[in-house]
């Protein structure tokens, strides 16, 4: 561009004797630079007003708490009858937290959470372990029936938070309560991930079952919530990292969405 440009421009000055020759050098040189500042200083400003646009735009992009919400199913999603009733079998000897801590801790209650005993084993084993006046095929039968079904409003609320998030289920089970969670609940379509503990051999609060969820989503354990309705797998999952809160039935799950800005989603988006 200069080289045809800057001759001009030069001869023109000195047409009307504003330079003599022995300044054409100076001039020439002085002349180029002003054309290049002029041609390249529109691109240059271009290129750094858009830098500064994307800077801007990442500032201000909002961001998530949690990429992964983790629920528990039984008295979280789905409510149970299992609880009460085995109080009344135990003619109120226990309280709902000792009940659950034994009931956690029972080999029995493992075993078949765990997959590794029938569930005609489980019943018959679990009536001695409680000393529960009931024939075991009774108790069995009560047993299957505890999950009563979902809590009104629960798959509304997954799908709303499914456009947001990833969403999973964790939950000790077994071979009696699962078929009716995946096919008469039909609840399994609204998670991205299923662990059940009788399929995985793994059990809560025992923290090698979060260590493998933690795994499987491959995401940073602080961005996984965790929602149960006991204290102790809450606390368990905390101690690895993760973000746990103890929540009892689907209005305690909305409650500590919203205190945690995750619902609703338009509003948190």
């Amino acid at each position: 561009m200069y080289s045809c440009a800057t001759p001009i421009i030069r001869d023109a000055r000195q047409a009307i004797g504003l330079v003599g020759d022995s300044e054409n050098k100076e001039v020439w040189s002085c002349d180029f630079l002003q054309i290049t500042d002029l041609f390249f200083r529109p691109i240059f400003a271009c290129f750094i007003n858009v830098s500064m646009i994307r800077r801007r735009l990442v500032v201000i992009q909002p961001t998530r708490a949690f990429d992964a919400l983790v629920f528990d199913l039984g008295g979280v999603l789905i409510e149970l009858a299992g609880v009460a009733r085995m109080l009344e079998l135990l003619e109120h000897r226990l309280s709902v937290d000792e009940l659950w801590a034994h009931w956690l801790a029972s080999e029995t209650v493992r075993q078949f959470e765990s997959g590794r005993i029938g569930a005609q084993q489980f019943a018959t084993a679990v009536c001695r372990e409680f000393n529960l006046a009931i024939p075991a095929d009774a108790f069995l039968l009560e047993f299957t029936a505890w999950p009563q079904g979902l809590y009104p409003g629960a798959i509304e609320l997954l799908q709303d938070l499914a456009s947001t998030y990833t969403l999973a289920c964790l939950t000790n089970t077994n071979a009696a309560h699962w078929p009716r969670i995946s096919d008469e609940m039909a609840l399994l379509p609204h998670f991205a991930m299923h662990f059940a503990s009788h399929q995985l051999g793994l059990l809560k609060p025992d923290p090698a079952i979060f260590h493998y969820v933690i795994t499987q989503l491959s995401l940073d354990p602080a961005r996984i919530l965790f929602l149960d309705d006991n204290q102790v797998n809450v606390d368990s999952a905390r101690s690895i990292g993760m973000t746990a809160y103890r929540v009892v039935g689907l209005e305690g799950v909305k409650q500590q969405l919203v205190a945690l800005k995750i619902w609703p989603v338009s509003a948190s988006a």
